[in-house]
């Protein structure tokens, strides 16, 4: 299939499980009156602090990535913020794969794909680590949260283990099943470059950072159902993101805002409340950085795709 038919399927696909999380919302009891009479009572003072935490967010998160990346010489730091931008662009792939877009613009700038991609590996392990320590918050209130919390507890646990073993030049341990030892192979290999005192600066971004995301949506509810907890708040945001991530589907589309929605009724918004402050985090969360990325693909230009073939400026 070519790139262009795997785009327009990626798109539709996304499109039609979308419409679906929101008609599986709406039979939770929400009609689109209630839903609209709700909306009416949003402060915009509100909307404007939840989508503030979200680009305060992205801009941890950069300092994050340029902490991983290093210095690269000759490169101006508001382009660089522009390329990192430009890979929220294909926010919508399973584990936002396509943020590897990156790699192609920084490749005319002397940085090698190989240390891309690893920065790029270590940043997601870095989202799991954080998003799944918010998510345990959940589990003080609802214990089923375990089924969602301890897979990502143990994906941090492996995590931590290899994060050890990162400087060693010994492979891991015979007794280790082969297939599993493939697999974690190459994300040993993406730990190698990175000091231990460079996580130990990554791990408070990457807390600050999703934590701020999940403070939105804690306001969001706050504002209709005064008496929940923020805390609990903050976990669903946070279980609803991995529960949506392990679908791999594009985004975490449907399984995210549907997990969000039953969540949030549960804990006493209505229908109509659930599905409204769904749409408004996953606004703030999802298709802003996607806007954002879309704004910064044609600031790049076409510049760095010609330098590909030299590799370097």
């Amino acid at each position: 299939m070519s790139p262009r038919l795997q785009r327009i399927a990626l798109t539709v696909v996304s499109f039609v499980v979308l419409l679906l999380a929101g008609g599986l919302a709406w039979r939770q009891g929400a009609s689109l009156d209630e839903t609209l009479a709700a909306a009416g009572q949003m402060p915009t003072a509100l909307l404007f602090v939840v989508f503030a935490l979200s680009l305060i967010n992205y801009g941890l998160r950069f300092l994050r990535w340029e902490l991983l990346i290093g210095p690269i010489d000759g490169l101006w730091r508001r382009r660089h913020l522009t390329i990192y931008l430009a890979g929220f662009s294909l926010a919508l792939t399973p584990a936002k794969a396509g943020e590897a877009l990156r790699t192609v613009y920084l490749l005319p700038h002397g940085v090698s794909a190989s240390h891309s991609l690893a920065c790029l590996a270590v940043e997601r392990v870095l989202d799991v680590m954080a998003v799944a320590a918010i998510a345990g918050l959940i589990v003080i209130f609802w214990p089923l949260g375990w089924l969602v919390v301890l897979p990502s507890m143990v994906a941090v646990g492996v995590f931590a283990w290899l994060l050890r073993r990162n400087q060693s030049v010994d492979a891991l341990p015979t007794w280790f099943p082969r297939r599993l030892q493939a697999a974690l192979a190459p994300l040993q290999t993406a730990f190698k470059p990175f000091s231990l005192g460079t996580f130990m600066r990554a791990i408070p971004l990457s807390f600050c950072g999703w934590g701020l995301e999940a403070l939105g949506l804690a306001l969001l509810v706050h504002h209709f159902q005064p008496d929940a907890s923020l805390l609990l708040a903050a976990g669903i945001f946070a279980v609803a993101s991995l529960g949506g991530a392990m679908t791999f589907l594009p985004g975490g589309l449907g399984g995210t805002e549907l997990m969000m929605v039953v969540l949030l009724t549960a804990i006493g918004l209505t229908g109509a409340e659930a599905a409204l402050v769904t749409a408004v985090c996953r606004l703030a969360t999802l298709w802003f950085g996607l806007a954002l990325g879309l704004i910064a693909v044609p600031m790049l230009g076409a510049r760095a795709v010609e330098h590909l073939g030299s590799g370097s400026r």
